[in-house]
């Protein structure tokens, strides 16, 4: 029921009333462990389909879980790393995101909560937060090269090469903001807001799945490049009907873009001048 009204929640573009159902489903999944859940003891005669019913539920949770790093400002609640790794588990079939990716975004949202922990407390070693953060660069330059060196030939499935590719790259501008702080102008973040911005560009299909990685990637965008995201969202939220959150991210955005001038900030900070806190997905 909760996941149901998460999933409410977002499709009428709501930007505070998840986070109570979020919390109770991980909750209820945080208290089990990954064997507990799907240990089969082969008595149940439809065992595949109460498994293949488990991972999906299993998935959302997770996909919730993890992509609510960015409106939050906190690390995911559920231990993702032990789910994650759960074999058969698949995050690309059903989300279209391969699930390493998923992963990484996980460490990046601890990082960044650990980050503003020790800076709170006058004890942050850059020297250590650097170090964390060139460990995760390398991981997803890595996985990117795969994905790029991955032929048509060789893919069953174009979709989850691009909607991966893009939520790599997004990944990869998070990582540097939180490293760095929300500077446009840093010229890593620069060229990973130019390399999403290619990739979303090269997709088979319709970016309603990727507005998550949109407002990350589109929040650290500048100059012609803005231009890019404000016809992309304005034409996601037409076809929509409005129903989703397009418009929160294009309203994120815009937000973003306004405070450039002056001072930078994120999509955390931005939802919160807005009062707003939307589930991106």
């Amino acid at each position: 029921m909760d996941l149901f009204l998460i999933s409410f929640e977002v499709l009428r573009g709501g930007g505070h009333d998840w986070q109570p159902h979020l919390s109770a489903v991980t909750s209820v999944i945080g208290s089990r462990t990954p064997i507990d859940v799907f240990n089969d003891s082969g008595c149940v005669s439809d065992a595949l389909h109460v498994r293949q019913g488990l991972e999906f539920l299993v998935v959302n949770v997770l996909w919730f879980d993890i992509l609510a790093c960015i409106s939050t400002g906190r690390a995911p609640q559920l231990p993702y790393k032990c789910w994650l790794d759960v074999d058969g588990l698949d995050t690309a079939n059903l989300m279209g995101c391969q699930s390493w990716i998923l992963a990484v975004i996980g460490d990046i949202a601890s990082l960044k909560q650990w980050k503003d922990e020790n800076r709170s407390k006058g004890s942050l070693s850059v020297r250590e937060l650097a170090s964390r953060a060139h460990e995760m660069e390398v991981h997803l330059e890595k996985g990117i090269e795969r994905i790029d060196a991955t032929t048509e030939a060789m893919d069953s499935n174009p979709q989850v090469r691009w909607v991966s590719r893009v939520f790599a790259l997004a990944a990869l501008v998070l990582l540097h903001v939180v490293v760095s702080g929300p500077i446009p102008t840093l010229p890593e973040i620069e060229d990973a807001v130019a390399r999403g911005i290619t990739a979303i560009q090269s997709g088979p299909c319709s970016s309603r799945g990727l507005v998550w990685a949109i407002c990350v990637i589109g929040s650290m965008s500048s100059g012609g490049a803005q231009s890019f995201f404000e016809d992309l969202l304005t034409g996601l939220v037409r076809d929509s009907g409005r129903f989703g959150n397009s418009a929160a991210v294009l309203k994120i955005l815009r937000k973003c873009w306004s405070k450039q001038k002056t001072s930078s900030i994120d999509c955390a900070a931005a939802m919160s001048e807005l009062n707003m806190c939307a589930l991106l997905i």
